[in-house]
């Protein structure tokens, strides 16, 4: 037996609940933004070796806005790969990424 398969008790189907759950999460909020959906839709990714969490649908534009870069002013790695400035905003970042950011100093 696979949790999951047998209907609730009071023969619900458990593959309806979760998608109903998925379509009403939006009336579960608490006004700041914080709702059931959005727990479910955050994904981890480690930024400079450190852990961190953002929105699933985020990409690397969003994720250096979020942290107040310039994209003109830094390189990112994505998985130890270069992601051109251009590709920036259509690049998505997903669960598990390593993202290196290295911020381009001045001086003498």
């Amino acid at each position: 037996m696979i949790f999951g398969e047998w209907p609730f008790v009071d023969g619900r189907n458990p593959q309806t609940y979760t998608e109903e759950r998925k379509e009403h999460s939006e009336s579960f909020s608490d006004g700041d933004g914080f709702s059931i959906m959005n727990l479910a839709s955050q994904i981890e990714i480690q930024v400079n070796g450190e852990e961190r969490q953002c929105p699933a649908s985020s990409t690397i534009a969003d994720l250096l806005s979020s942290l107040e870069m310039k994209p003109k002013f830094v390189a990112v790695e994505q998985n130890e790969q270069l992601v051109p400035r251009a590709k920036h905003a259509e690049s998505p970042l997903n669960a598990g990424d390593r993202i290196e950011i290295v911020t381009l100093v001045g001086g003498g």
